[in-house]
């Protein structure tokens, strides 16, 4: 067999074991969280979604068997450009966000958590009343809800009326970072060294999303096209309240955002933050990004 069919082989082998893996590893540590993994599909189409995922690897089993035993790697073309390595980066890029899948998924289920813990919580509390209100956000997305409950407090504002100011930024909150390194995400558990290792050769930088309360994450390959879609994300985001750049030790990156998203907002200047050690310590140093308010 070709090297480059051995390459192949192996990438859809150990790729495999990654994705099945972080399934399991998932499934086991979170056994009450089945319904996360539906993110809200109605019961009555499940059985055409699970039909749909069984003919889309029977799919993917079929080309992958084609690619491997029938065509030859010295003639092949895609797009009359690229030659078979290109199936090599095609399938890695698909195998690397499907292991990371389930642990960014459960990320939302750990925040979650914690919201229960609150809401228990305020329910064994009688020296005050206690209103936990679920941000659906992290870092500075979380920060800026805070301070404007503080200044709608402030101002003499009831609860009632705070409460709805509040739901409705978080429904116009994002936030997004690129990391710079997937070895900090394989240390705290969250993938395995195979899949990091890859992604380090193949300078995978992911930029990691969360928006009312639901966590993404975009392929994004070297530093620079990282920077340039996180700035093409935030103006996605359209016209701008507040915007603040987080960072784990990344001044530099962070000075380059600066100076490129200034004109996004000119009658404000852009608040810098360091992303706190619980995030931190699972993302590394040098990741970076944005906290933001649409208006």
């Amino acid at each position: 067999m070709h090297l480059k069919k051995w390459l192949l082989l192996f990438i859809n082998i150990f790729g495999g074991i990654a994705v099945l893996g972080s399934y399991v590893q998932g499934i086991l540590a979170h056994p009450r969280a089945a319904e996360t993994l539906w993110g809200g599909v109605p019961l009555s189409i499940r059985p055409f979604y699970t039909a749909g995922m069984f003919l889309a690897a029977a799919g993917y089993f079929a080309f992958t068997y084609f690619i491997l035993f029938r065509l030859d790697p010295r003639q092949a073309r895609i797009f009359q450009r690229f030659g078979f390595g290109e199936f090599n980066a095609l399938y890695a890029a698909i195998l690397l966000p499907s292991a990371l899948w389930m642990p960014l998924t459960f990320l939302s289920v750990a925040l979650s958590a914690m919201v229960n813990v609150a809401r228990v919580a305020a329910q064994e509390t009688t020296s005050a009343a206690v209103t936990v209100l679920d941000s659906r956000q992290l870092s500075l997305g979380m920060g800026f809800l805070v301070e404007k409950a503080a200044q709608l407090a402030e101002a003499g504002s009831s609860l009632s009326e705070i409460l709805a100011v509040l739901n409705d930024q978080i429904k116009r909150s994002h936030v997004f970072a690129a990391l710079d390194t997937l070895e900090f995400m394989r240390r705290s558990g969250r993938i395995n060294r195979f899949m990091s290792n890859l992604g380090g050769l193949m300078q995978i930088k992911p930029i990691l999303t969360m928006y009312e309360g639901k966590p993404g994450t975009v392929r994004v390959r070297t530093r620079e096209g990282a920077k340039k879609r996180l700035l093409e994300m935030l103006k996605e985001v359209g016209t701008l309240e507040r915007l603040a750049i987080v960072h784990t030790n990344a001044p530099d990156r962070v000075a380059e955002l600066c100076d490129q998203a200034a004109s996004m907002l000119p009658d404000s200047s852009i608040m810098v933050a360091d992303i706190t050690p619980v995030i931190g310590v699972h993302i590394g140093p040098g990741a970076y990004g944005f906290a933001a308010v649409g208006k």
